[in-house]
């Protein structure tokens, strides 16, 4: 399984650069479509680079090229305006992967709060927010807001807000459904039981843990 999804990353990553050089020499639509090509091609090289530094599982690199082709396809196919749901949805579903891939980070430390995996998640989805709107006001696109027959029927302000919202609604979702291993949730208990020791400045002896244990929870192992 993990050699196919191999194989199925580098044709999405690959064609991205593919396409992104298919639209500088043949391409007759928007030059927003093609910098959205490579850009995405160099956002999935470094990402894959990072999780496999930090070896996390390669299905979560699936999950970004995914996110990735939903966000050029939308601007191919239907350009937004034309289906202003499928932006908001797909902002959802990228909350939802971010937070998967936040997680699966987290998941290795013996600190994991989903509250940090949440702030987290928002931090990625403003500096996209914050993309969007460099390329409004250095390049001259219409990154932000949604326009149809030459007018906006959702002004950029409001887009962002609502982009961020879907992210945040995505987010939460998968974290209120994500729940934690049992080799996480132990770690966590003995990060709590090291910190009641420190606190309470417990003898550190061979039997410490016992003793602190009985204490937090009134029974010894």
């Amino acid at each position: 399984m993990k050699r196919v999804r191999t194989i199925i990353n580098r044709i999405l990553v690959y064609g991205l650069f593919v396409y992104g050089i298919s639209l500088l020499f043949w391409g007759t639509g928007r030059i927003s479509t093609m910098l959205t090509a490579f850009i995405s091609f160099i956002a999935s090289v470094i990402i894959a680079w990072v999780l496999n530094f930090k070896k996390i599982d390669s299905k979560y690199m699936l999950y970004v090229n995914i996110a990735l082709w939903a966000n050029l396809l939308g601007e191919v196919i239907f350009y937004y305006g034309n289906l202003i749901f499928y932006d908001k949805v797909l902002h959802f579903f990228l909350g939802a992967v971010l937070s998967s891939i936040v997680f699966g980070y987290y998941s290795q430390k013996s600190t994991l709060k989903k509250d940090a995996v949440f702030f987290t998640v928002m931090g990625f989805l403003a500096v996209w927010e914050i993309y969007e709107y460099a390329l409004d006001s250095f390049f001259g696109f219409q990154a932000q807001g949604v326009i149809l027959n030459g007018m906006f029927i959702q002004s950029p302000i409001d887009d962002t807000m609502i982009d961020l919202m879907w992210g945040a609604i995505g987010s939460l979702s998968y974290l209120f459904f994500k729940k934690e291993k049992g080799d996480v949730a132990f770690r966590k208990e003995i990060v709590k039981v090291k910190e009641f020791v420190r606190e309470n400045k417990i003898k550190r002896e061979p039997h410490y843990f016992k003793r602190a244990m009985k204490s937090m929870w009134g029974f010894r192992i």
